[in-house]
């Protein structure tokens, strides 16, 4: 094979296809990743899902005869802020959403770009998962039923769990945001664009 058709076929396996995403089996398939593979590979579920909405939000307004609300350069590429902005603007996330987004991207950006070991068990990466879940678990049953406890004291294997279900419900709630009929996404859109000052 040669060099081209090699990084051809390379780039073919990044293109996912965002008319069947399929979030719980990607995040099934990551699970077993060391700390760092999980806490670099699971926000791609979220990249993927942020593009899928733009697509399947651009087919729904031109199936209704109206202009792709999002540009080719807004689909594309990976966490940017354009993207995250674009669809922040047409209501695909909201504000809450938006930040976590951000969230997962600094833990995803430290992961793969420091030099030292990353896991869940790193200081940092548990203040970042409390922006993620709730940072106090109550304990249910035993001795200490009731009791409360943060979740910066608890061990890394139960975070890496909980990082995983916090991608894969934020990458979840993503792609069905556009999941309603155009026009009542459409009003629902314009109703969010005017609380926030955007029209």
């Amino acid at each position: 094979m040669d060099r081209q058709k090699l990084l051809s076929e390379l780039r073919a396996l990044t293109k996912v296809s965002l008319a069947s995403i399929d979030i719980q089996r990607y995040i099934e398939n990551i699970s077993g990743e060391s700390d760092r593979g999980v806490l670099i590979l699971a926000p791609t579920a979220i990249e993927d899902a942020l593009a899928a909405a733009l697509i399947r939000l651009n087919e729904k307004a031109i199936a209704a005869g109206e202009p792709p609300p999002a540009t080719a350069a807004q689909i594309e590429g990976s966490f940017d802020a354009k993207r995250r902005a674009c669809a922040e603007e047409l209501g695909i996330i909201d504000e809450g959403m938006n930040d976590r987004v951000k969230i997962v991207k600094a833990i995803r950006n430290a992961a793969a770009h420091t030099q030292d070991g990353v896991t869940f068990d790193t200081p940092l990466v548990k203040e970042a998962l409390c922006f993620l879940i709730d940072p106090v678990m109550k304990i249910k049953d035993g001795p200490l039923a009731g009791a409360e406890m943060s979740i910066t004291t608890l061990p890394g294997k139960i975070l890496r769990g909980s990082f995983l279900m916090a991608c894969g419900m934020l990458a979840t709630n993503i792609v069905h945001s556009v999941d309603q009929e155009w026009p009542d996404l459409h009003r629902d859109r314009m109703i969010r664009a005017a609380q926030f000052g955007i029209v």
